[in-house]
């Protein structure tokens, strides 16, 4: 088993969030708290909040943790997002995930860190 080293950032006022490990629900909560008061801070400071989410470390999923992740976009309500992975698998499965929590007009999935990065600032 490989834990959650899951963590967010802030770098050139793009929120970064790496899923790294397998996937818990107590490591998701964790992140999404972070990731919303970085979101917050952004608006406070009247910055859209554009999210980069890294999942090519990711390890195994659940049923609950796929769901804890449509929670943490929705808590999170980006005005653009980017989903960072290069396999196929995650591309499928982040894509359903936005299709559930309502964001896959705001919300892409990239296998290239700089056509994402471009995605985001546009």
């Amino acid at each position: 088993m490989n834990p959650a080293n899951d963590h967010a950032h802030i770098e050139n006022d793009i929120i970064y969030s790496v899923m790294a490990g397998d996937q818990t629900i107590e490591a998701i909560q964790a992140l999404r708290e972070e990731v919303v008061a970085f979101a917050d801070q952004l608006r406070k400071n009247n910055q859209p909040v554009r999210v980069f989410a890294d999942i090519n470390q990711i390890g195994k999923e659940t049923a609950e943790t796929r769901k804890a992740s449509v929670e943490l976009i929705k808590n999170v309500m980006p005005d653009r997002a980017v989903i960072f992975g290069r396999s196929v698998v995650s591309r499928y499965s982040t894509n359903f995930i936005l299709r559930l929590s309502g964001t896959s007009d705001i919300t892409r999935f990239f296998n290239n860190r700089q056509k994402a990065l471009d995605f985001l600032l546009r």
